[in-house]
């Protein structure tokens, strides 16, 4: 599902970062502080799966949050929602 957003985000310019089970973990700290960065503040996306979530992600500089395609395990969606909540 991230790739077909993917694919809209690009066609529209939009300017996104994505972080999935395929990023390794110094590349995922380094995406979320650019993502929070002022430097970046073009950023208009953080594609992110749910299953990422317990890793300490803290994009705070994100003011919504939209769980798109929940995962087979309603627990994780659970958690990222109340994350979301927390932070927001």
């Amino acid at each position: 599902m991230l790739d077909l957003l993917e694919l809209i985000l690009a066609e529209r310019e939009m300017v996104f970062c994505r972080m999935d089970g395929d990023l390794p973990l110094k590349q995922r700290m380094d995406t979320i502080e650019h993502f929070n960065t002022l430097q970046s503040s073009k950023l208009q996306v953080f594609l992110l799966t749910t299953r990422v979530g317990g890793l300490g992600i803290n994009l705070t500089s994100a003011n919504k949050v939209v769980i798109f395609d929940p995962d087979w395990n309603p627990m994780v969606d659970v958690q990222a929602t109340e994350r979301a909540f927390r932070i927001g």
